[in-house]
């Protein structure tokens, strides 16, 4: 099917775990600049249908009624909760509710109801001036785009498909649900952009803001694949077959790596030109039958054996090395300037000593 795939065989994968991608892709974003909250410094270790449209409802601008505030310990209080964040400003829907945090003075507000839904994204658009929302059931994903100053819903587009994965590229957002991808803008469904064919069900998305593509994994019949289709174009430029079934893909600092679950662990970084495998990571043999990457810097990967596991790995984003190693350090952990945070429900941000490991 891809006469430029290698000999490779497919491992068996299981099935993501519930809210699998929800903390993945996003969660790492919140903390980044969140070090201005208590510290607590912590010793480690080193060492085929096609893709479904969006209904088109009339244009909507919703202003939002102003917010309530309060300060409290923990940025959040759910165990499962959607991030992302723009400059010193996090975005969340903690227990089913909008909230922003000031990362420089704590201060916590509650923004009006959400869509309903079983589960969340957030996304910040790369340009500082739009926070995408999704709500999903498993039946209809719903986008809608936020003023990230006001939180205004500036446009909404409805899918009759439950929700997979979402990557933002070049002021739009590229949607994964079971019938495909489709592209949204920031006025919602009433416009309809040219998305990725993909002839089967996406995996997962992620964009490669060095390229200007969106890369995806693809099951259809066959072997699983993983393209990049450059933005707003129908065909991949390269199409092969994934070295992971279901499973993670980032790219950040213009390297690529993929990480997935199998009869063992796959984390293997992918040639940009070819996406074929260049590099295993020794941690493969440490992470028991999956890998879950949790963030990713330019420098630096937090990796796990799974999502509620408590070990954590810190490797070298151009060997996958292993830099530095941290057990019982459940809950969530990002890359910043200054180290690795932790952030457990309602507890205050724990800096780990980190050593040379920095987003």
């Amino acid at each position: 099917m891809y006469p430029d795939a290698p000999e490779v065989e497919l491992l068996d994968t299981r099935p993501p775990r519930p809210g699998r991608r929800w903390r993945q892709a996003l969660v790492g974003l919140v903390v980044l600049a969140a070090v201005g909250a208590l510290v607590v410094a912590r010793s480690g270790d080193d060492g085929s249908p096609g893709p479904s449209q969006p209904s088109s409802p009339p244009p909507v601008v919703t202003t939002a009624p102003a917010p309530s505030a309060s300060t409290i310990p923990g940025v959040i209080t759910s165990p499962d909760v959607a991030f992302t964040r723009i400059g010193n400003t996090v975005y969340a829907v903690d227990n089913g509710v909008l909230i922003t945090v000031d990362l420089q003075t704590g201060l916590r507000r509650t923004w009006p109801p959400v869509p309903e839904g079983d589960r969340y994204a957030l996304l910040a658009d790369p340009s500082g001036r739009t926070v995408w929302l999704v709500a999903a059931t498993d039946t209809r994903t719903v986008v809608e785009s936020l003023n990230a100053s006001t939180l205004e819903v500036g446009g909404q587009a409805r899918f009759p498909s439950p929700y997979l994965d979402a990557a933002g590229l070049g002021g739009f957002l590229y949607v994964g649900t079971a019938a495909g991808v489709s592209v949204v803008g920031t006025g919602g469904g009433s416009i309809r952009y040219p998305a990725p064919a993909l002839g089967g069900k996406p995996l997962a998305l992620a964009a490669d803001p060095t390229r200007n593509r969106v890369l995806v994994t693809v099951i259809k019949k066959g072997p699983i694949a993983i393209g990049a289709w450059p933005a707003f174009e129908r065909r991949p430029e390269t199409l092969t077959r994934s070295p992971v079934g279901k499973g993670d893909l980032v790219a950040a600092g213009g390297r690529i790596w993929a990480a997935g679950f199998g009869q063992h662990a796959v984390l293997v970084r992918l040639d940009p030109r070819t996406l074929r495998v260049v590099r295993h990571s020794p941690l493969e043999g440490e992470l028991g039958n999956g890998g879950v990457i949790v963030d990713a810097g330019t420098r630096h990967l937090l990796v796990r054996p799974g999502e509620t596991a408590s070990d954590l790995w810190c490797i070298d984003a151009g060997s996958g090395a292993v830099v530095r190693h941290w057990g019982g350090a459940a809950g969530a952990a990002a890359l910043t300037a200054r180290g690795v945070v932790l952030l457990a429900p309602g507890a205050p941000l724990e800096l780990l000593r980190s050593g040379a490991c920095r987003g």
